[in-house]
C-alpha cells in the first residue's frame, strides 16, 4: 500500500460523480477548517475518523507487519437553508435527498481492490447552528496493511 489514506480521494470522487447539485465536495482535517473558508452549500466534507486494528487470532501475520485494519470515514453534509429557520424544516427537506444519494453511492461500494466494501455505522446526531445544518454519516471499510 502506497497511501494509507487513499480512500479519501476515492470517496470524494465517488460522491462528486454520484451526487449532482453539490457546490463542494472535499477533504479536510476538520469541518470547522472548511466552514471557516466559507464554502458554498450544499457541501460534503470527508474526514478520516480513525481506525481500529483487529487483534483477534487470524487478523495479523508476520509479527504484526500484516494486519487487518478497519478505517472509519466521516461524511458531513452541510446545508444552509433558511426556509422555516425556526423549525429547520428547510434544512432537513434539502438534506434528505442528498443523504439518500450519498448512502446509495457509498454503501456496498469498495473504494479500491485494497479496500473492502463500505458499510454504514453509527454517526453523531445532526447539529444546527445559525441556519446551517450539519448532517453526519459514517462509513467504514477494511484493508490489509503490509
Amino acid at each position: 500500500m502506497d497511501n494509507y489514506l487513499s480512500a479519501e480521494g476515492l470517496i470524494i470522487s465517488r460522491i462528486q460523480s454520484a451526487v449532482p447539485g453539490l457546490n463542494f465536495v472535499g477533504g479536510s482535517r476538520s469541518i470547522k477548517e472548511l466552514t471557516d473558508r466559507l464554502i458554498g452549500t450544499p457541501a460534503v466534507i470527508v474526514v478520516f475518523a480513525g481506525d481500529n486494528i483487529k487483534e483477534a487470532p487470524g487478523q495479523s501475520a508476520d509479527n504484526g507487519t500484516v494486519q487487518v485494519i478497519t478505517q472509519r470515514w466521516h461524511i458531513e453534509l452541510v446545508i444552509n437553508n433558511h426556509t422555516d429557520f425556526v423549525a429547520g424544516t428547510g434544512e432537513r427537506a434539502e438534506a434528505g435527498a442528498f443523504l439518500a444519494q450519498i448512502i446509495s453511492a457509498l454503501a456496498g461500494w469498495a473504494p479500491s481492490t485494497q479496500h473492502r466494501e463500505m458499510k454504514r455505522v453509527q454517526s453523531p446526531m445532526p447539529v444546527y447552528v445559525d441556519g446551517y445544518g450539519y448532517f453526519p454519516l459514517t462509513f467504514q471499510t477494511e484493508l490489509v496493511t503490509q
